[in-house]
């Protein structure tokens, strides 16, 4: 979860509070900190039904069937108008 404002734990470090409450006394998180979700749902600052696990758009990396293996050999292609004297 990204944080958009910043939060403090209460003097028991059992709540956490926005800077404007007066109950606030230790920084929890600032702008732009990532917090697990865990942590998150553990004070309140999202409810489980709304926890959703990002999915996996990723795509795999698909060898390409043309692609030719080498085995580490150079070869040079001759220009086309010295092949015309055989």
């Amino acid at each position: 979860m990204i944080i958009r404002e910043r939060l403090y734990l209460t003097v028991d470090r059992k709540r956490v509070v926005n800077e404007n409450e007066r109950e606030g006394r230790f920084l929890f998180a600032k702008p732009g900190d990532d917090i697990p979700d865990s942590i998150a749902k553990q004070y309140g600052l999202i409810e489980e039904k709304m926890v959703k696990q990002p999915e996996n758009k990723m795509v795999e990396s698909v060898p390409n069937k043309k692609a030719r293996k080498t085995s580490g050999l150079t070869i040079n292609k001759l220009p086309d108008n010295e092949n015309e004297g055989e």
